[in-house]
């Protein structure tokens, strides 16, 4: 098998930036907020290879995906409260938003043809921690969850041959098949994956 040059280039980009609000002071302390920023650029350029005097290949495809990311922490009752059945209470809120831009195309050797999609999401997570005494805390969190669909489940991959591989042919009798040309059709109307959860747990 010979394959022939192929580029693929892959780009991040990562802002962070944490601390206290100290200008809100609660009974458990002092609130604290994280925000993130993330850029990612993914590229594949056309792909090519010829086994066994077959050729085979796919046309490029690209992934552009940018997301903020933003959470607060509010310790209503820190350890310790003055409180009685809340020697701690802390409430966590958070925030994903999400933008996708995916470019494709069919597979050689018809003529290129290319799609463009785009999504995005918005998606919250609210949580919290109760101690009502010391060795008994309580826990709970609800959110949203969002998965785009892979680069390789809406843009086609490459045919290829596999020669070593049998293959048993019910419309010839059970006749094993070799040099078997396996290929792959993509769905570009493929919808991401969307989720919520629910969910409470104890630890004592």
């Amino acid at each position: 098998t010979r394959y022939l040059p192929v580029r693929s280039t892959a780009r991040t980009l990562t802002v962070r930036n944490s601390g206290p609000l100290s200008f809100l002071k609660l009974p458990g302390g002092v609130p604290t907020a994280t925000l993130v920023a993330e850029a990612r650029r993914e590229e594949l350029g056309d792909f090519r290879f010829i086994t066994g005097g077959f050729e085979g290949g796919a046309y490029g495809r690209s992934q552009t995906a940018k997301a903020l990311y933003g959470e607060a922490v509010f310790p209503l009752f820190g350890e310790g409260g003055f409180a009685p059945g809340f020697r701690l209470l802390e409430l966590r809120v958070a925030a994903r938003a999400e933008w996708y831009r995916q470019t494709g195309s069919n597979q050689p050797p018809e003529e290129r043809v290319e799609f463009k999609t785009r999504l995005r999401s918005l998606d919250p997570t609210l949580s919290a921690r109760w101690k009502p005494i010391d060795s008994l805390m309580f826990r709970a969190s609800w959110g949203t969850g969002f998965l785009p669909p892979q680069l390789s489940q809406i843009a086609n991959s490459p045919a290829f041959v596999q020669p070593t591989l049998f293959v048993q042919d019910p419309l010839r009798g059970g006749e094993f098949l070799s040099n078997v040309t396996f290929t792959t059709e993509a769905n570009t109307e493929l919808k991401p994956e969307q989720s919520k959860n629910l969910s409470f747990g104890a630890v004592v």
